[in-house]
C-alpha cells in the first residue's frame, strides 16, 4: 500500500490560489478563519494543497451570490 505524500504549499503559493493579500491571509489566520499552517522552520510554514482546496470549496463565490439575489 502506498500513501499519498500531501502537497504542502508556500504563502505565495496560497495567495495565489486565493486571491488573499498577505495582510488578508494573516488577518484571516488570526481570526482563525483559515486553514492553519504547519511550521517547517523557525522562519518557514506551509499549507497542506488539500485543507487550502477545501477551504476554496466551501467560500461563497460571485456567480452564487448574484443568483440569490
Amino acid at each position: 500500500m502506498t500513501k499519498s505524500i500531501p502537497t504542502l504549499l508556500r504563502h505565495a503559493d496560497v495567495r495565489a490560489m486565493t486571491g488573499l493579500s498577505r495582510s488578508g491571509l494573516y488577518r484571516m489566520l488570526g481570526q482563525k478563519s483559515f486553514p492553519k499552517p504547519i511550521k517547517v522552520s523557525d522562519r518557514a510554514v506551509r499549507f497542506h494543497r488539500s485543507e487550502v482546496e477545501s477551504w476554496l470549496a466551501g467560500r461563497p463565490r460571485a456567480a452564487d451570490y448574484s443568483e440569490a439575489n
